[in-house]
């Protein structure tokens, strides 16, 4: 998929892979950030009700606010249905961090190369 190679271009080519993954967080936490929020102005809209205040504007504007968010999600899922689907940005992240240790791993073998290097040519310089 697409966003495999993306994400794999920005880590591997362009070495940006602690920038993705604080990407994926940050749009993680948005999604669970927007669902809490309905839920507390739902419970908020509600006491507001018991106490004998009117809270139609706010629930108008609280369904307003989710109808645009449900036409967000709806788009990504039709767009999914036609393309495949999407990872979600825990996936995304973890691929992230995958490709980070690889790229660990092959710094580390360099330089442990680079030393062996240096010290063999050290000991040829001194024969």
């Amino acid at each position: 998929m697409f966003e495999w190679e993306s994400d794999n271009f920005a880590c591997e080519k362009l070495k940006k892979t602690k920038g993705l993954m604080r990407f994926f967080e940050r749009v993680q936490y948005k999604e669970d950030k927007s669902n809490a929020h309905f839920d507390m102005v739902d419970a908020m809209i509600k006491e507001n009700e018991k106490n004998g205040q009117d809270g139609s504007v706010a629930m108008m504007a609280s369904q307003f606010e989710r109808f645009y968010y449900k036409a967000g999600k709806f788009y990504r899922w039709l767009y999914e249905s036609q393309y495949g689907s999407s990872p979600s940005p825990a996936e995304r992240i973890e691929n992230a961090k995958r490709i980070a240790e690889q790229q660990e791993k092959i710094v580390h073998q360099e330089s442990e190369a680079l030393e062996q290097m240096s010290g063999s040519i050290a000991s040829y310089h001194r024969v």
